[in-house]
């Protein structure tokens, strides 16, 4: 967006308005942006408008405004998110379902920003990625979500990813909303959106059991944490584990393979300067068991792989 002192201006009237007046300002602001296409704001002020008043409707009656029950946008397969045959790599597939859930998740009135307000942040828990085919560098794809009816501290969410063949992956997920000290959130403790919540699922899944490994012997993969491995949270975010367990296979198993889905469960965080060690087991014909270990005694992740 090209940036003007007056658009400056506009801009940081979100952050210094009369709380009291903050709908009218959006209204006028959303009416400017609106009006004046070639200013570059429409897409931000709209964006900024209607999460502002939501959080104003949150305050004022307790109660979120309708929000839509379903979330898509599109993304453009780019060189650095697709490996060395050009195939989209998994941690990429990742990053574009917790952008498409955080676009919802704002929508809904349960960003970043709101939970952060309240001293809390989203945690992904579970995910199972199932691959019909992987798209390639170049192509488009169409990123669907959809949250299922929370259950006591779970909230389900469901993801479909579409190329111009068709639909080449479903997701689906299982998040928490953890407090600073650790703690988890129930349910009942957050204010939900009006929302007519989707039963159905992208994919029909429910095991979640990963055998553990008790047979460890040298590592497939070894990191230590550095600062570039962190997200906004201050701990390893959780896409690079999926780089971290597709490493522990080499160049040439994954050239003979297809992949045809994963698992990966978030056990606990990691920090700057951890040592991970990740270890593999083959448990079945193309089927993987994963482990990342920390320092050598924690287990922060698990991870299922399935190859066609």
């Amino acid at each position: 967006m090209f940036k003007t002192e007056e658009n400056f201006g506009i801009l940081n009237i979100f952050e210094k308005m009369d709380k009291r007046t903050e709908l009218v300002y959006n209204i006028n602001i959303y009416a400017f942006a609106r009006s004046d296409p070639k200013s570059g704001l429409f897409g931000t002020i709209e964006s900024k408008a209607i999460r502002s008043s939501e959080r104003l409707h949150k305050r004022l009656t307790g109660k979120h405004m309708k929000a839509e029950n379903k979330e898509q946008r599109s993304f453009t397969l780019r060189n650095y998110e697709t490996d060395f045959l050009r195939r989209v790599k998994p941690s990429a597939v990742l990053g574009f379902f917790q952008e498409t859930a955080g676009d919802h998740s704002e929508k809904m009135g349960m960003g970043y920003a709101d939970l952060a307000a309240e001293g809390c942040f989203w945690v992904l828990s579970k995910i199972y990625v199932e691959c019909e085919r992987c798209p390639i560098c170049g192509e488009t794809l169409l990123v669907e979500t959809w949250p299922h009816e929370p259950n006591k501290a779970i909230y389900e969410r469901s993801f479909r990813v579409s190329d111009r063949d068709g639909v080449a992956m479903r997701a689906y997920s299982r998040w928490c909303i953890l407090r600073k000290n650790g703690r988890i959130v129930p349910c009942s403790a957050i204010t939900h959106p009006s929302i007519d919540y989707i039963a159905e699922k992208s994919v029909a899944f429910d095991d979640w059991r990963i055998p553990e490994i008790t047979d460890r012997e040298e590592p497939a993969f070894t990191i230590r944490v550095a600062n570039s491995e962190y997200d906004f949270n201050y701990h390893v975010n959780n896409i690079k584990y999926a780089d971290y367990i597709f490493n522990c296979f080499s160049v040439k198993e994954l050239e003979e393979k297809v992949l045809h889905g994963f698992q990966i469960h978030y056990i606990k965080q990691s920090h700057e300067g951890d040592v991970l060690n990740f270890y593999r087991k083959e448990i079945s014909e193309n089927e993987y068991v994963v482990e990342g270990v920390k320092n050598g005694t924690e287990t922060v992740v698990a991870a299922r792989v399935y190859f066609r």
